[in-house]
């Protein structure tokens, strides 16, 4: 989960990640520009962050794919998982879905 505490927000994080977000708002030709601008930003946060002083190891580049990983996985369960439940309840489940596991029980 990317819940910190709220000092840490204040000590200025949050005051930088404002300020990143306004830049890439500012980005014309939404979608494809600003898509390739926060995957830079991201990257970049990520890899500036997470490298440890004494250079890459197996364990810190492992480190830093569970943060884009946990940020993905937080991001699917909840924004799209929400979507997704919504679709089905409106228009119906997918059949093999619904029998996926009728023969295992």
């Amino acid at each position: 989960m990317p819940y910190i505490k709220k000092i840490d927000r204040a000590n200025g994080l949050d005051a930088s990640i404002n300020e990143v977000v306004a830049d890439l708002k500012r980005i014309r030709h939404w979608p494809a520009t600003r898509k390739g601008a926060a995957n830079y930003a991201v990257t970049r946060i990520v890899l500036a962050s997470m490298k440890p002083n004494e250079g890459w190891s197996y364990t810190s580049i492992s480190r830093a794919l569970a943060v884009l990983d946990d940020a993905h996985g937080e991001m699917k369960r909840r924004l799209m998982d929400v979507r997704e439940d919504k679709a089905i309840e409106r228009n119906g489940d997918v059949p093999e879905y619904m029998t996926a596991f009728e023969d295992q029980e």
